[in-house]
């Protein structure tokens, strides 16, 4: 029988959460300096959320995410452009 968890990333347990405003300009909010968020919880279901990473200038789509999922991504910015999900939360 196969393992519920696979294709799963495990992730450590959060610190801290703030709810996500997309912009294109202003990154993703920090607790406390030096924290970066190392997750995002999806609380609206089969949407877009599009990103750009620290270590480039790329944008990157997720598309049709489901309701609940947390990513494993620790996204710079979660961009206003191209993203339609609601209630994003990222963990520390």
């Amino acid at each position: 029988m196969a393992s519920p968890l696979r294709g799963t990333v495990a992730l450590a347990t959060a610190s801290d959460a703030r709810v996500i405003t997309p912009s294109d300009t202003v990154e993703v909010a920090t607790p406390t300096p030096g924290l970066r968020c190392k997750a995002i919880y999806v609380g609206s279901d089969a949407l877009d959320i599009t990103v750009r990473f620290r270590a480039g200038e790329a944008t990157v789509l997720f598309s049709a995410i489901p309701i609940g999922t947390i990513l494993p991504i620790g996204p710079a910015f979660v961009m206003s452009t191209g993203t339609d999900a609601l209630l994003l939360v990222a963990l520390y």
